[in-house]
């Protein structure tokens, strides 16, 4: 595939990747002459880690069982388009860019923002293919992120892990984050809960009465084949599976035995000595160590402005881990030189190639990439090709 889609082209031209303004008014008026297919259910998946391995497993696992499911997701990692997916492959650049032509119109007039377009777009297609299932993963927090329209009434919403992030938009506390993913409920019933601590368990329950809530372990259907499942993947996303698995069975109202699909791309995925996980909270970053069968050497690290990079470093330095900081090259969100500079004693590198490449000098063992998708996303496809075709 060969240069960039009308979407992508529209803007750079606009120079505006992302809209931060919170808020549902813009979606709502784009949205309201649309409607869903009267047959789609509509899966709402939130959460702080977790989202897109549990996302892509409920599509393998709808889609084995002969269902058409429409997939909704981001970041992406090598095209857009892979953030509209239909029966677990991204829609075609020419479709992509029909589908634009068709969105447009709303886009200026509403003056949506990079993601709101594409969720856009999204249901335009979805009225399109009218498929079985409609799987939507929240881009930012929930209360306020473009899936949680008033457009879309009933609902199966999943919460996945949570923790802290974001927190310059949605509150340093973890009661804040949590109050701000919950928002996604809006009635629906049951609530499917991912791995999560107790206390956090019990806030949710407290904070939503009248909701049937079905935290991961104390759920019989996920009790019964947790050990299956931990055989077949690494944690976490042993629990991120045994959550769409149950979610799966409830959906379509049968039981199976657990299954193994491919992760996504940049999560645990490995090339050589090089690991590539898009893990990007002290949260995340803590539970992929503890997943590894030995601790890296060293990583490569670095984070969009609104996460707390100082974190992720000391989660780090505290496994004696070498890290070496870098910025996200044409990513506007990126942490900047000056803010790199800040965290003092460390190896900081203006190319994510460059960091890496001094990371395989100075080390003998594994090599993490993380703190965000974008930088895996931008580091891999020159890794696979020295991996791959070398």
């Amino acid at each position: 595939m060969t240069g960039i889609s009308l979407f992508e082209k529209f803007f750079r031209e606009k120079d505006e990747f992302v809209s931060l303004e919170l808020t549902l008014s813009r979606i709502n008026r784009a949205l309201k002459p649309l409607s869903l297919p009267r047959d789609t259910r509509v899966i709402h998946i939130a959460g702080t880690n977790g989202k897109g391995s549990t996302s892509l497993f409920l599509s393998h696992l709808l889609f084995r069982r002969g269902f058409n499911s429409l997939l909704f997701t981001s970041p992406h990692i090598t095209g857009v388009e892979e953030r509209i997916q239909y029966n677990l492959k991204p829609i075609s650049r020419e479709t992509f860019d029909r589908i634009f032509a068709l969105s447009e119109d709303f886009l200026k007039k509403q003056n949506l923002s990079f993601f709101e377009t594409l969720f856009l777009m999204t249901i335009l297609f979805c009225e399109e293919v009218k498929p079985d299932f409609l799987i939507l993963e929240t881009g930012l927090g929930g209360r306020f992120d473009a899936t949680n329209t008033d457009f879309i009434k009933g609902k199966t919403p999943v919460l996945t892990s949570m923790g802290q992030d974001h927190q310059l938009l949605l509150g340093s506390g973890i009661s804040d984050i949590i109050n701000e993913k919950i928002a996604i409920v809006k009635g629906n019933t049951p609530l499917f809960l991912g791995y999560n601590p107790g206390f956090v368990v019990d806030f949710i329950i407290n904070s939503l009465p009248g909701c049937d809530v079905r935290p991961l372990f104390n759920d019989p259907a996920a009790v019964k084949i947790r050990e299956e499942t931990e055989n077949l993947y690494h944690k976490p996303f042993s629990y991120n599976y045994l959550n769409a698995h149950r979610v799966a069975e409830y959906l379509l109202d049968t039981e199976f035995s657990p299954e193994l699909f491919p992760l996504p791309p940049c999560r645990m995925e490995k090339f050589g000595r090089i690991i590539l996980d898009g893990a990007h909270n002290p949260a995340a970053i803590i539970s992929i160590l503890r997943g590894l069968p030995s601790l890296p050497a060293a990583a490569v690290v670095s984070s969009t402005i609104e996460r707390d990079l100082f974190k992720f470093c000391r989660v780090l330095s505290s496994k004696s881990v070498r890290i070496f900081l870098t910025v996200i090259p044409g990513n506007p969100r990126s942490c900047t030189e000056a803010q790199l500079r800040k965290i003092q004693n460390r190896d900081i590198y203006l190319n994510p190639e460059d960091a890496l490449n001094a990371a395989l000098k100075a080390v003998t063992g594994d090599i993490l990439v993380c703190g965000s998708l974008y930088l895996c996303a931008c580091l891999r496809n020159s890794i696979k090709i020295k991996y791959i075709y070398a």
